[in-house]
């Protein structure tokens, strides 16, 4: 049986204005297009998918998500996995705005939380440093991650601290370019990671201690001491991880300890 699609649209629960648009985006092709008139007709199986439109609209998922799922959807088996998923999901952003919440529940003033460190910017003299290095393309976040790859890869070759050096010019809000490093006692070449020698020489250096969300005072701090002296940066931004969380447990983020360092002429 073919409907036309006011009819359609009677049973579907679907207006005709949304019935075109989903024909556009390909997610509901009608089985027949009157080619004289132009005229969409639909079937039983039209009738199953805007079913099944319904319910993942009434689940929340994205027309992209809607359109993956009904292109790849065969039998109830597949919908158990991707109601799952999108079940991990929502979990995920429970858990984010969980943390937003506690985050505005300790809130004091925002003049508080502006409030500078003082902070001290030494001169220092760095040396040539042999370190296993990953370089990622990815948001600053993913550090962690990375890191923790590299330390599986390096294991008993460590003789220092890990840092990361940013690529990057200016702040990224995505596709940030990322190197992370981890000073070693010998060559080691596996897939991705790669040994190399990073440069030394006469540097700046400024310690924040605390959380990693308050670093950019420690950043103003350590640029406003380059402006002020007129003295010009010859290297990328490096963060040195004195102390952080660890592999497994985070640990206290207000006793992290975070060293930048910038080469200069």
């Amino acid at each position: 049986m073919l409907y036309k699609i006011g009819e359609f649209s009677r049973i579907s629960y679907f207006s005709v204005r949304t019935l075109r648009y989903y024909h556009d985006i390909e997610l509901l092709v009608p089985e027949h297009i009157d080619e004289e008139s132009g005229y969409r007709y639909y079937n039983e199986t039209n009738f199953k998918t805007a079913r099944l439109i319904h319910l993942l609209r009434e689940f929340e998922f994205s027309i992209n998500e809607i359109k993956e799922v009904v292109s790849q959807y065969e039998d109830e088996s597949d919908l158990k996995y991707y109601l799952s998923e999108k079940n991990q999901i929502i979990q995920e952003k429970i858990d984010h705005y969980k943390k937003l919440q506690k985050k505005m529940d300790e809130f004091q003033t925002f003049e508080e939380v502006q409030k500078m460190k003082e902070y001290k910017v030494n001169h220092i003299t760095v040396e040539d440093q042999l370190v296993a290095a990953l370089t990622y393309v990815g948001k600053y976040e993913d550090v962690g991650k990375y890191l923790g790859q590299l330390f599986k890869t390096v294991k008993s070759n460590v003789t220092g601290k890990p840092f990361t050096i940013y690529l990057d010019d200016d702040y990224k809000e995505e596709n940030a370019n990322v190197q992370v490093c981890i000073p070693v006692k010998r060559q080691i070449q596996y897939k991705e990671v790669e040994c190399n020698i990073i440069k030394g020489g006469k540097a700046l250096s400024v310690t924040h201690v605390g959380p990693y969300d308050q670093l950019s005072h420690a950043y103003k701090a350590l640029t406003d001491y380059l402006i002020n002296n007129n003295i010009e940066a010859i290297s990328h931004i490096r963060e040195h991880y004195h102390k952080g969380p660890g592999m497994l447990l985070k640990g206290n983020p207000e006793k992290y300890k975070t060293e930048i360092r910038i080469l200069i002429k």
